[in-house]
Formats: C-alpha cells, structure tokens, sequence
C-alpha cells in the first residue's frame, strides 16, 4: 500500500474546500461564458491541485472503481471524472462515511450538473455479472484500491456500488420534492 504524504492530504483538503465554496458559482460561469475568480478557483482545484494530490498517494477506490467501469460498454460515453464522482461516492459507502458527508458531496456534485447514478452515467440494464467483474477489476493488485486504510474486496466493491446506486436514485428523488 502506498502511504498518502502529508503534503497530499493537505491539498486533497484545499482542494475539497475550494470545489465546496466555489464550484456552483463556476458552473454559472461557465454556463454563461464568463471568467470569473470562482471559476479559475475551481479550475485550479480540478487540474492543479488534484493532479499535484494524486501524484502524492491521494488515488484510492474512487479511480479503482472508475478503471473497473471503463469494462462496462454502456458507459464508455461518460467522462473520466464523471466515473470518478460515481467511485467517489462507493467510496463513502465503503467508508461509512456519515449520510451528512455524502450529502454534502451530492449537493456539490447537483449544483454542478454531473450525473450521478449509473442510469445518469449512461448504463441501460443493471448486469450482475458485468459490476462483479468491475468489483473484480477495481479490486486488481495492481490498481490503486490497496491504498485505502483496510482491506477491500471485490464482494465489497460490488455490495457498495449497488448501495451506491440505490443512495444516489434516493437523493435524487429527495432533491426533486424540495
């Protein structure tokens, strides 16, 4: 297991802190062409930052889940980050992160527009065989899922993507009452 560095771990915070506090006010930005300091935070945050993270130990199960998902054909439209966020949030899953977390998270990920469910990602019929082998593949010796601080495997993987699943479907429909 490659122990995160220090310095990775702060700027996976910084980077988290910024997106928090900046990331909704890019997406209208964006949406109407405009540069903005929040939008330059965030692209700093997305690029900069993570990248830096990551070459810093920061890759866990949330891109081992993402290479897993690169085997399902129905999502090979969706963007690498947008895999990412779906691995991200099975990640909290697996952590038992606190519901108050991942809905933080969720709002982030709205205000923003990306997709969050594997319905959302592209995927048209739910295969069990399909999302055991990406547990399977997340889950590869060499893939950067031995980083998190206990012992992952795949039938976790595969039990915490179908959790994840049934969340996400949950706060979107509790997000579209209010």
């Amino acid at each position: 297991m490659l122990k995160p560095t220090l310095i990775g771990f702060s700027i996976a915070q910084t980077c988290y802190e910024t997106i928090k506090k900046y990331s909704a006010q890019a997406a209208f930005a964006v949406q109407n062409n405009a540069i903005t300091a929040a939008l330059e935070n965030t692209i700093e945050a997305t690029i900069y930052m993570s990248a830096v993270g990551a070459e810093s130990g920061g890759c866990a199960a949330a891109h081992a889940i993402h290479n897993g998902m690169t085997n399902v054909h129905d999502l090979h439209g969706a963007q690498h980050g947008e895999k990412v966020v779906f691995g991200l949030f099975t990640q909290l899953v697996m952590e038992a992160a606190p519901m108050a977390e991942i809905e933080e998270v969720v709002d982030i990920a709205m205000a923003v527009g990306l997709p969050l469910t594997l319905e959302d990602l592209g995927l048209k019929h739910f295969k069990e065989a399909e999302w055991r082998k990406v547990a399977e593949l997340a889950c590869d010796k060499n893939d950067t899922m031995h980083n998190m601080p206990f012992t992952v495997t795949p039938d976790l993987v595969y039990d915490a993507i179908v959790a994840t699943d049934a969340l996400l479907h949950g706060f979107k429909r509790q997000k579209a009452v209010h």
